[in-house]
């Protein structure tokens, strides 16, 4: 987490980051002005699917991507049939692809 809020900062994003999923579902009822959000798939509290699914249900505008570290098919199938992303990034990511895709 700490390495992509010192990539959006040196970019002149804002970050806006929780320790679980259930407190990151928390910052768009706070912030009105979400544009990506970027889970891990494997985060405390409900996996970056089930999190995805939540957000593209109260939030169908806000653009989706999810980050892992694991290339298991089913949680990417999972992932794009019930979040609706718009990117499954592997990591270890590319910072200059991830800047390019959230431009």
């Amino acid at each position: 987490m700490n390495s992509l809020e010192r990539l959006f900062r040196k970019e002149g994003y804002r970050s806006l980051t929780a320790n679980n999923g259930p407190g990151a579902l928390r910052i768009p009822e706070e912030n009105h002005e979400i544009h990506p959000v970027i889970p891990d798939q494997r985060m405390p509290g409900m996996s970056g699917t089930e999190f995805l699914a939540i957000v593209r249900e109260k939030y169908p505008d806000i653009f989706r991507i999810v980050l892992t570290g694991y290339t298991e098919v089913d949680a990417i199938t999972e992932a794009i049939n019930k979040g609706h992303i718009y990117k499954f990034i592997l990591k270890p990511w590319n910072d200059q692809n991830l800047i390019l895709d959230i431009r």
